[in-house]
């Protein structure tokens, strides 16, 4: 009978080796048996379900240090793996040529189509980001990264698979943009001010106190927020079935987002031409309103000379037009806006 206290004592040892000094330790073991028994000590024999149990290794990991012990002897084990070139499951071999080619590319493509990250990152990552379209994926850049070949190129054997690690091995920096919501003022004035503006102890604690209590208030309303979009989702089968039936559905709501985008210029570019440096784009508004249940959104485009500003009596238009659009028998609405003083008259005004 081994105590307990020597059991984990002889475990806690083991675990303190390497793993070549673990391998080297068994095949000792290994070698010194007398007619295949094992033992703790002279007076003490342990069957092998006992000794792995004492060890803390798996009955596989015994046997392949035991095969290695009959075929190679007291040596080391050196992994199969090892000076040898990954493949990543496709049909050419990844060496330093591959690897540059990928990286310049995507270099090239962020620098065309990528914008730089509008402060979100603070205190998260060191180096600057660049951020790709939302609309981006990873197999669209990669289907353009094959379409710019060369058809005698070897490159087009690089699966897809292997391109995407290689992008996150060599160029972690730029990532894709995923859809979200605006840039917190509040939030953005709290980082900046605790990186740059608290020199003393008690102006940092105090700026951190306002933050979180800020953070506290933002997700009471976005638990708000998230609790009538799932009302809505599981109200939404009924309304389907209604208005399938021509029932009424008293008991039924929409919940609806509205909200202004930033303006865009026509046209569009991330990289200015010369000859249009000191003409003025074209400035169009982008208006969007969105069933929350079904992610279905309407969104208005408004041309310069269609443009009747963002005060209420355009915006109440189109929010009443997408509606009526989106509405298919509901008897309740839940709209959502964001603390735009002009907005939160519209919401009054609704």
């Amino acid at each position: 009978m081994i105590p307990r206290e020597k059991f984990a004592e002889l475990r806690e040892a083991f675990h303190a080796l390497s793993r070549s000094e673990q391998d080297i330790f068994l095949m000792a073991q290994l070698k010194a048996m007398n007619g295949g028994e094992i033992t703790a000590n002279r007076n003490t024999p342990l069957c092998q379900k006992t000794y792995l149990n004492m060890l803390g290794i798996g009955r596989t990991h015994f046997e392949n240090v035991r095969n290695h012990l009959a075929t190679n002897g007291i040596i080391s084990r050196v992994h199969g793996n090892v000076k040898k070139v990954p493949r990543w499951k496709t049909k050419i071999t990844i060496d330093i040529t591959i690897a540059t080619a990928v990286k310049n590319f995507l270099e090239n493509y962020a620098e065309i189509h990528g914008l730089p990250s509008p402060g979100r990152n603070v205190n998260r990552i060191t180096q600057s980001l660049t951020l790709l379209p939302a609309e981006t994926s990873y197999k669209s850049v990669y289907r353009d990264f094959i379409a710019g070949l060369e058809n005698d190129s070897t490159l087009k054997f690089l699966k897809y698979d292997a391109f995407r690690k290689l992008w996150h091995q060599l160029t972690p920096y730029i990532q894709i943009m995923s859809p979200r919501t605006d840039l917190c003022d509040t939030c953005q004035h709290f980082r900046n001010g605790l990186q740059y503006n608290a020199r003393k102890e008690e102006e940092a604690k105090d700026l951190l106190k306002k933050f979180k209590e800020h953070l506290v208030k933002a997700k009471l309303e976005r638990n708000y927020y998230n609790k009538n979009t799932k009302l809505a989702e599981q109200q939404r089968k009924l309304v389907d079935e209604h208005f399938r039936t021509r029932a009424k559905a008293d008991y039924c709501s929409i919940d609806a987002t509205a909200h202004y985008t930033q303006n865009v210029h026509v046209p569009h570019s991330d990289q200015q031409v010369n000859k249009i440096y000191y003409l003025s784009p074209r400035k169009v508004h982008l208006f969007g309103i969105q069933d929350e249940a079904v992610r279905e959104q309407i969104n208005y485009v408004l041309d310069e000379n269609e443009i009747i500003g963002k005060g209420p009596n355009g915006t109440l238009s189109m929010v009443f037009n997408g509606i009526k659009r989106l509405n298919k028998g509901e008897k309740h609405l839940k709209i959502t806006c964001d603390n735009a003083g002009g907005q939160n008259k519209n919401n009054a005004t609704i």
